[in-house]
């Protein structure tokens, strides 16, 4: 199938090339969340454990409210 017209390859595609990090306060661990800002702005997320696994997309605005409630949490 042609990457370029199927949009679930072309994702796969941006999150396998994404620049992905951890928290600093992660300290290593192996129960951590990883977060890449993918072209556009839009912000991926995914669990450390299982990086070929799925992965939270979400705009901008939609990450900072969800970094928000798990800082209240």
């Amino acid at each position: 199938m042609n990457p370029m017209t199927n949009p679930s390859l072309q994702m796969r595609e941006k999150l396998d090339n994404a620049e992905w990090r951890k928290s600093s306060y992660s300290s290593g661990g192996t129960n951590c969340v990883e977060v890449a800002v993918l072209d556009g702005g839009a912000i991926a997320v995914r669990d450390s454990k299982r990086p070929n696994g799925p992965s939270l997309i979400l705009s901008a605005a939609q990450y900072g409210v969800w970094v928000e409630g798990i800082k209240r949490a």
